[in-house]
């Protein structure tokens, strides 16, 4: 559907679709302006993908919403080529040297072409569904629904395409000082609270609601998962992997907005412990650590813009969505056999992002100090965040794969030996009751 919006009121019955072409002209700055406001839905195009016959070649963002400036003399032949998806065309048109007719039959005549326009956009692209590098995902640019539906939810107050990161400067948890207070106030609520709930003779439980936070969790995990990785998919496919760890280019603004986010929900987290601490389970050191220290990475990470954040982030995001269904589904009281698969994988994750992150690192190292090694490339970012994080990954990675050996494979040899005393308990058992048996057995014989 077509939505105009004129500076000035004028009725404006639409001719039949139409083209225009002629040559384009500079507006005359000293007449007044005509604005035409067009909500035609614009689909991205790659070059090497069918291309409608009209695409604009002029982007400016609002603070509404992504949209179009075009200043251009009425039936001027427009330049079109290759953007991001956006939302609305607002259009310039200055009037002619005519009367106020002629003026109203070249904005009518303009608004039917691009009516014209917008049709062949919407045949071509409106039911394709076979993804593309630009849109991975049965060719749907998830991004520009989150960023619809996030708009909405807030009311207007949190616009993912409209988002910057800058440190201090309002953002929750944005600063060091605020992170490092709500880290410490998870401690203290944990450590705390299992002091009194040792008090208590009952644990408490509340399943339905730990049900729905496991539940929670899952949807946003796989939410950010896969925003990130069609952001990621063309970056990778066109410009290859050293590119997308070490280059700026891959530090764009979908990407921070995504990463911030996801620094947020680790805070969010902290509630798996919480919920530890009302069942009166132990708290081990792996899980209380590796909370608080996760955290304090992604505020690093975010802050010292080390490119390479997407391997670790998205590698954690997939093993949450894993994690977080297996807890769900246990929380409901469904057993499932690949319950040690879950550790397995965080371990498998930990390997591959030290290997990354030391390859970072290693890079940073010839880069700036010992520049007499060999290195790949110029890598960005902060050297500080990407040393920092290679020792928390790396802490993570000795704790995990120790939580593994204790708990699946010398729990298991525990519980085999245990089987098997057991059996041969019963079968000493068996034996001696077979031979007292025997013994009954002679004795009434004689």
């Amino acid at each position: 559907m077509l939505c105009f919006a004129f500076a000035q009121a004028l009725p404006l019955p639409l001719p039949p679709h139409r083209r225009f072409h002629g040559q384009i002209g500079m507006p005359m700055p000293t007449l007044p302006l005509l604005s035409l406001h067009l909500s035609i839905p614009i689909f991205q195009q790659h070059q090497h993908q069918q291309t409608p016959s009209h695409f604009i070649s002029y982007i400016k963002r609002t603070h509404s919403s992504p949209s179009l400036v075009i200043p251009f003399i009425p039936g001027s032949n427009l330049l079109y080529s290759h953007h991001p998806p956006i939302h609305s065309l607002s259009l310039s048109l200055p009037p002619t040297m005519s009367a106020n007719d002629t003026l109203v039959d070249s904005a009518t005549a303009t608004a039917a072409s691009f009516a014209a326009s917008s049709t062949d956009i919407f045949n071509s692209n409106s039911w394709n569904f076979v993804p593309t590098v630009d849109r991975p995902f049965f060719n749907i640019y998830l991004w520009d629904h989150f960023d619809r539906i996030a708009t909405w939810v807030s009311n207007g107050k949190f616009i993912p395409s409209q988002f910057t990161f800058e440190q201090g400067k309002g953002l929750p948890l944005s600063e060091l000082n605020s992170a490092l207070i709500a880290i410490a106030l998870y401690y203290v609520i944990i450590l705390g609270g299992s002091k009194v709930m040792q008090k208590r003779q009952n644990p408490v439980s509340f399943n339905y609601i730990f049900q729905l936070h496991n539940l929670f969790l899952t949807f946003a995990s796989f939410t950010l998962l896969i925003l990130m990785v069609e952001q990621l998919f063309p970056i990778i496919y066109r410009n290859g992997i050293f590119y997308a760890i070490c280059n700026y280019g891959s530090w764009t603004q979908p990407m921070v907005t995504l990463y911030y986010l996801n620094y947020l929900v680790k805070y969010y987290e902290f509630i798996d412990t919480f919920f530890l601490v009302l069942k009166k389970k132990n708290l081990t050191f792996l899980h209380t650590y590796h909370h608080g220290a996760t955290a304090l990475l992604c505020y690093t990470q975010i802050v010292g813009a080390t490119i390479v954040s997407w391997v670790p982030i998205t590698l954690n995001l997939a093993v949450h969505c894993l994690m977080y269904w297996y807890y769900f589904l246990a929380a409901r009281g469904i057993r499932v056999w690949w319950k040690e698969w879950v550790t397995r994988f965080q371990i498998i994750q930990f390997i591959l992002d030290v290997a990354f992150i030391y390859f970072i690192a290693y890079q940073k190292i010839a880069q700036e100090y010992i520049t007499v090694l060999p290195m790949c490339g110029e890598c960005v970012g902060s050297t500080t965040a990407a040393l920092s994080g290679a020792s928390i990954i790396t802490s993570y990675l000795f704790l995990f794969c120790a939580f593994y050996i204790e708990v699946y494979k010398r729990s298991g040899a525990k519980k085999r030996a245990s089987a098997a005393e057991k059996k041969d308990s019963s079968s000493a058992s068996a034996a001696s009751t077979a031979t007292s048996a025997q013994d009954s057995d002679l004795r009434k014989r004689k």
